[in-house]
């Protein structure tokens, strides 16, 4: 592709700044949980083994105490404390709380120790994340929440597999680094992002009806949207609504905590006297809408209302054999000129891009990249006339569609196959590839070698 063609991901300081104060009001949550836990168990022994001493020690005077006061602070304060001790006490963090219970009075954890907590750490925030976050991406006149398939698992899922599964790509938490994970294609690309009903919407699709291809064009991408729309969607619901959890169970056990302490004379330190957990501004809110493109829904959703599906513009790049992947999502393009790039504001509103929707589809013998783009996107059409201009170079177009999947895409999936036929080398380029975080809006894009996915010698018979 040519060197103007830089498509990179757009910096959003308002985003930036949103994100780092919910992180930051996350990180003092933590750290004030994590250093209640540690000093419990001492507190509660020192103050068993000598009451009187550890008074003092506390700077409380037995002789001032407002003593029918402190009874009713002591009355209140369980009833206050439930909503933030249920936080996350659900059934998902059972193992996690035993296991936890269980070495925490150990000096030192070791290594396995260490790993196995964060393993049962991560299994419970990700259990307790897909049992609350479900919705329908249409949210209207809904039935009960499935589990759909941005990718089909009796389709192009089937013609990839091996044994019935595909590899895809995880984090290690400890190292940071991604790792090759294979998963059973009942289970991959599925998402709680379509109730029963509406999920009917892709049976021209997953049956093979005899449809145009601009509808059929239209499905698969409605479908690729709504996986990226969902996973955007789900995580910030899921942080803001933990963080209003945490708001509603913190701030009245710190007010009552003041209170108790200005009843039994002890003097808090003054950043207690000054904690208070933050609260989402409507403003903040909106910013999330514009980030996960909601006005892009809607017109999807009234697309496919009305059965027009000339909204988008398609381009379709074919390979003459089955390759060994298959994606749906998003990528959130800009577009560079030269140097720097254009900002579009609309109505003094950030701008965070714009969505170029890619669906790649392995068929029998060949495979089909559907790139689609709206209408109404302002610029977007350059991007597509430089793909356009390209497809006469097929290696580096293909390169191109490569890396722009590694860059943009966490829902793809690959044939244990494609693995076997790699030598180290190549095994290590697309995992160090792989590991480049995803940002929405980093500095530029991020130079890095990468595997043709798409190249003949990797094929599938």
């Amino acid at each position: 592709m040519a060197g103007s063609m830089q498509v990179i991901l757009l910096r959003q300081d308002t985003l930036k700044q949103l994100k780092q104060n919910m992180e930051n009001a996350f990180e003092k949550y933590q750290k004030n949980i994590a250093n209640a836990k540690q000093d419990k168990d001492a507190m509660e022994k020192r103050a068993l083994e000598n009451p009187e001493q550890f008074l003092k020690e506390m700077g409380i005077d037995l002789n001032n105490i407002d003593k029918e006061q402190l009874l009713k602070i002591a009355k209140e304060l369980p009833d206050i404390a439930k909503p933030f001790e249920s936080i996350n006490s659900g059934k998902s963090f059972k193992d996690f709380n035993n296991y936890y219970n269980s070495v925490k009075s150990k000096p030192e954890l070791s290594e396995q120790e260490k790993k196995k907590l964060q393993e049962l750490g991560t299994r419970a925030l990700y259990t307790d994340f897909k049992h609350k976050q479900q919705f329908c991406f249409i949210e209207k006149d809904c039935d009960k929440i499935i589990d759909a398939h941005s990718i089909q698992q009796k389709g192009e899922l089937s013609l990839i597999a091996q044994n019935g599964k595909v590899f895809h790509f995880i984090q290690n938490l400890q190292t940071g680094e991604k790792e090759r994970q294979e998963i059973e294609i009942t289970q991959a690309s599925a998402f709680k992002g379509f109730c029963h009903k509406h999920d009917q919407i892709f049976e021209p699709i997953d049956k093979n009806n005899n449809i145009s291809d601009d509808e059929k064009y239209f499905l698969y991408s409605l479908r690729s949207f709504a996986y990226s729309y969902f996973n955007i969607k789900a995580l910030r619901n899921y942080l803001l609504s933990s963080m209003n959890d945490s708001t509603n169970s913190m701030n009245p056990l710190i007010e009552s905590l003041k209170k108790l302490s200005n009843t039994i004379g002890l003097k808090l330190p003054n950043e207690f006297n000054e904690l208070e957990m933050p609260k989402i501004t409507i403003e903040q809110l909106e910013v999330l809408e514009l980030e996960r493109f909601e006005e892009h829904r809607k017109l999807l959703i009234e697309y496919a209302n009305q059965n027009d599906y000339s909204q988008l513009d398609y381009m379709v790049y074919e390979i003459n054999h089955l390759c060994p992947i298959t994606c749906a999502s998003w990528m959130v393009l800009h577009i560079s000129f030269g140097n720097g790039f254009k900002i579009i504001h609309k109505e003094g509103k950030p701008y965070f891009g714009f969505p170029i929707i890619i669906s790649v589809l392995p068929e029998r013998e060949k495979t089909k990249v559907v790139l689609a783009r709206f209408k109404n996107d302002t610029f977007s059409d350059f991007i597509f006339n430089q793909f356009n201009n390209t497809p006469s170079n097929n290696e580096k177009f293909e390169r191109e569609l490569s890396k722009l999947i590694i860059e943009n895409v966490d829902n793809f999936y690959l044939s244990p196959t494609f693995w076997d036929k790699l030598n180290e080398q190549e095994k290590v380029i697309i995992l160090n590839a792989v590991t480049i975080s995803k940002k929405r809006f980093p500095e530029g894009r991020t130079e890095f070698e990468i595997i043709n996915f798409f190249d003949k010698k990797y094929k599938l018979t």
